[in-house]
C-alpha cells in the first residue's frame, strides 16, 4: 500500500547539489586526460583519502533520477558537508555547488516507495572490481539506467558512508578475518582448482586490508505518486514498475562483480513505512566494508558525457 505519514530525516542533514560543468573535449584533450589520469574518479579518490580522518559523522553520496535527469548530490550534517564541498572546490575549480531541499521529504499519502539494499556475498575483506579496470567511466552503466526513468517516477541511489578510523582494533578485526578466511579457504574447491588465482586473491585481500576503509550501505529506492482515485490494480501496477527500476539499477551495479573475489547481491525488496524510514534517515541497515578505491568506483561525480 502507499506510504502513510512522514518520517523525518536528520534535522541537521543538508543536501548539496553538484552541477557538473558541461564542456566539449577534443580528441587530444581526452587522450591527455586518459594518459595522465585527469579524471574525476582519480581526484575524488585522492579527496577521500585526504578528508577521511577529518570526518567523524556519516554522510550520503547520492544520485537522484527524475524524468531522464540525474542529479548528483551529497547529504551530510553541515560541518561534514562543508568539509567535503570545500575539498571538491580544491580540485574542481569550475564546479558549482548549491544547497537544495531534501527530495526524500517531498512525499504525501499517495506516495509509494519500494527499495532494496545491496550487500557483499563474500566476506568484506574480498574486493570488488575498481574503476581502473575499465576503459570507460565506471558509473556509465548506472547513469545510463537512471536516465531512463519516466517523468513521473523517481529513483534514488544512496551510498551511506562512515569512514573507519585506522586503529589497532580495526587491524585486529581485519587480521582475525584474514586468518579465518585462510582456514576456510582450505575447504573451497577453487583453492585447489585455481591455485594461481587463489594466490592472487590473497594479494588483493591484503591490499584492501591495508587501504583506507569505509563502512557503507548501498541503498536503491524508487518512488512515485498514485492517482488521486486509485484502485488495487493501480497499486499493483505501480509497485511492479518501481520494483523493476530498483532491480534494473541493482543489475547495472553488479557488473563490478568479480569471478574469483567478491560479488554484490540484492537483499529482498521492501516497501511502505520501512522503506521510507531508511531512505529519509539515511541510516545503516546492511552495511559492508569497502576500500577508498571501491567507494570511488561506486560513486564519484561522473565524467562529462557519461
Amino acid at each position: 500500500m502507499p506510504f502513510e505519514g512522514s518520517t523525518r530525516s536528520h534535522d541537521t542533514m543538508r543536501i548539496a547539489l553538484i552541477h557538473i560543468p558541461r564542456s566539449s573535449l577534443s580528441v587530444g584533450d581526452a587522450l591527455k586526460q586518459t594518459k595522465w589520469g585527469l579524471v574525476t574518479a582519480n581526484f575524488f579518490l585522492a579527496q577521500l583519502n585526504d578528508i577521511s580522518e577529518q570526518i567523524t559523522q556519516p554522510f550520503s553520496l547520492e544520485f537522484f533520477a527524475k524524468g531522464t535527469i540525474v542529479y548528483v548530490c551529497i547529504a551530510a550534517e553541515q560541518e561534514t558537508l562543508e568539509t567535503i564541498t570545500k575539498a571538491m572546490y580544491g580540485w574542481w575549480a569550475d564546479v558549482e555547488i548549491e544547497y537544495i531541499d531534501d527530495y526524500t521529504e517531498k512525499l504525501n499519502e499517495r506516495t509509494m516507495v519500494v527499495g532494496a539494499d545491496l550487500t557483499l556475498l563474500w566476506p568484506g575483506i574480498y574486493p570488488l572490481q575498481n574503476y581502473r579496470a575499465f576503459a570507460w567511466d565506471s558509473l556509465a552503466p548506472v547513469v545510463t539506467t537512471l536516465s531512463r526513468v519516466s517523468e513521473f517516477e523517481n529513483v534514488l541511489i544512496q551510498v551511506v558512508v562512515r569512514p573507519l578510523r585506522d586503529t589497532p582494533v580495526l587491524h585486529l578485526k581485519l587480521g582475525i578475518a584474514r586468518f579465518a578466511d585462510r582456514f576456510f579457504r582450505l575447504f573451497r574447491t577453487r583453492t585447489w582448482l585455481k591455485r594461481d588465482l587463489a594466490n592472487e586473491s590473497l594479494k588483493l585481500v591484503k591490499d584492501k586490508c591495508i587501504a583506507r576503509l569505509f563502512k557503507i550501505n548501498y541503498r536503491i529506492s524508487s518512488f512515485a505518486d498514485l492517482p488521486e482515485k486509485f484502485t488495487k490494480k493501480d497499486v499493483t501496477a505501480l509497485r511492479d514498475r518501481l520494483s523493476s527500476h530498483v532491480n534494473a539499477v541493482a543489475h547495472a551495479v553488479k557488473y563490478l562483480n568479480t569471478s574469483d573475489e567478491n560479488r554484490l547481491g540484492s537483499r529482498p525488496l521492501r516497501s511502505g513505512g520501512s522503506a521510507v524510514k531508511l531512505m529519509q534517515q539515511r541510516s545503516f541497515n546492511s552495511p559492508f566494508l569497502v576500500s577508498a578505491i571501491e567507494l570511488t568506483t561506486l560513486w564519484h561525480p561522473p565524467t562529462t558525457g557519461t
